[in-house]
């Protein structure tokens, strides 16, 4: 996975979003929420729009309970 995350943080994806279909997410933990949470933030950072689509209610609850609902809201189509 983070080879993964390696080689898209290193290619130039220029202005088209990137869409995060999130459909066939059956579960995530705090850690792996913690690590898409990074990923979204450093794509951020570097001022690449994304969207997440079909999030699940899982995802949304440790938002909340992170803290983090408010940050991730623009992200959710």
């Amino acid at each position: 996975m983070g080879a993964t995350f390696f080689f898209l943080s290193k290619i130039a994806l220029g202005s088209q979003p990137i869409i995060w279909e999130l459909q066939t997410l059956t579960r995530i933990d705090s850690a792996g929420f913690a690590l898409f949470c990074d990923y979204l933030y450093q794509m951020q950072k570097q001022g690449q729009p994304q969207q997440l689509v079909n999030v699940p209610k899982q995802l949304l609850t440790l938002a909340d309970l992170f803290g983090l609902s408010h940050w991730l809201k623009p992200f959710l189509l």
